[in-house]
């Protein structure tokens, strides 16, 4: 859970968020209706990435599970948005919040996994970024040598979407007033399964 200090961080992030959003839209209203949800869920990726060092979130938006993460712990967490508009936003609550852990690249995924040359990759996330096959083509854009073997892509998904892949032995579900489901793909065996993601599994 988040201590005081965090809660006041979260607090000012959801207000820099609204006052940005209303000359600047970065956010649906369908989602800002469902916030606190979607930080309760960045808030589980938090943790399911323990303790991973560098985290890498793709297309991280408007900062949702990015800078709630970098809130949440002590991991470097690198967002990776290719829009400038919602890159502005980043680097504004980075400042505000005085998120030392929290990098912003700028730039594409296919960009990032090009040119990244930093220590080993030890967790992902894409939350509302790519529809299979369309992520599993972005995962495969990092080179081996990127990413630490045991690394892993968190994805959050529904209900509906957990019941089928449970198949794979790799859906976490997480009881909080809701259930929260996310699949676990395994970076360094995630081709194993590609061709059934590709044919079934729409995020």
């Amino acid at each position: 859970m988040f201590d005081n200090n965090q809660i006041k961080k979260v607090q000012k992030f959801k207000s820099l968020l609204a006052e940005y959003n209303q000359q600047v839209n970065i956010y649906s209203k369908q989602s800002y209706d469902d916030l606190d949800g979607h930080i309760q869920d960045s808030l589980h990726l938090a943790q399911l990435i323990q303790p991973s060092e560098r985290h890498v979130d793709l297309g991280s938006g408007a900062g949702l599970p990015g800078v709630i993460m970098a809130i949440a712990s002590t991991s470097l967490i690198i967002c990776v948005e290719s829009k400038e508009k919602k890159r502005t936003f980043l680097k504004h609550v980075k400042s505000a919040l005085d998120l030392k852990n929290l990098s912003i690249f700028e730039g594409d995924v296919q960009r990032f996994a090009k040119c990244y040359s930093g220590l080993q990759i030890t967790s992902f996330s894409a939350k509302a970024f790519a529809k299979p096959p369309k992520l599993l083509m972005y995962l495969s854009k990092f080179k081996s040598n990127q990413f630490q073997k045991n690394a892993v892509c968190w994805v959050p998904i529904s209900e509906r979407q957990a019941s089928f892949l449970s198949a794979y032995d790799d859906v976490v579900s997480i009881k909080n007033k809701k259930v929260f489901y996310y699949f676990k793909i395994q970076m360094g065996a995630f081709q194993s399964y590609k061709a059934d993601l590709k044919r079934q599994y729409s995020l």
